[in-house]
């Protein structure tokens, strides 16, 4: 869910810092950029931006609150890029999404990130081919039609906040995952591709 950045005061600062340590040109380093700058970020006291967040899920009408209920707060955005801080309590998860053409480099303020990764077969589905974890200071970058999802897993206790560069501004698509095989349909799919195979 979008939220302007007025609502929230500590935007203020953060968007001034932003924009003064991550030039549009960013020096030709965006990563190099985005851990400074992250790490800036953990001075401030960011509470606020949590609080924010806790209030929007309560709003909700308890069977419409969703793990896709996270708060985004657009600091920059034009053509050229976007600059996005995310605030995920535990159990907010994107969905699985690429980010149309555009790269996207992620850095985590506070909080421990998950990341998913996935392939996307003919039917448009999602399959899952590997998943990591993000400690504060951490940088996790996309590329063109990479698919993954983010968030903050449920058995997080602390709130997860990180800070999204996308150039130029993406347009992003969705998309659902497939449904889970059995390890035998696995091993089955496996030897019809190649009957030579063999597991140990």
């Amino acid at each position: 869910m979008q939220t302007p950045t007025s609502s929230v005061p500590i935007l203020r600062a953060i968007h001034d810092l932003c924009l003064r340590m991550l030039p549009a040109d960013h020096g030709g380093d965006p990563g190099g950029a985005m851990r400074e700058l992250c790490s800036r970020l953990r001075l401030l006291d960011l509470t606020e931006i949590v609080e924010h967040t806790r209030k929007q899920g309560a709003n909700s009408v308890a069977a419409q609150r969703k793990s896709t209920d996270y708060a985004r707060f657009e600091i920059r955005s034009d053509a050229r890029a976007s600059l996005v801080l995310i605030c995920w309590l535990p159990g907010h998860f994107s969905l699985p999404h690429d980010h149309g053409g555009s790269t996207c480099i992620v850095g985590v303020i506070e909080g421990v990130a998950s990341e998913h990764r996935y392939e996307i077969d003919g039917r448009e589905h999602a399959h899952l081919v590997e998943s990591d974890r993000f400690s504060p200071g951490s940088i996790t970058r996309c590329d063109g039609s990479d698919v993954h999802a983010l968030g903050n897993d449920a058995r997080n206790h602390d709130p997860l906040l990180t800070l999204h560069l996308y150039e130029p501004s993406p347009t992003m698509r969705t998309y659902h995952v497939a449904p889970a095989r059995s390890q035998d349909d696995a091993i089955r799919s496996v030897l019809r591709e190649n009957p030579h195979a063999f597991f140990i």
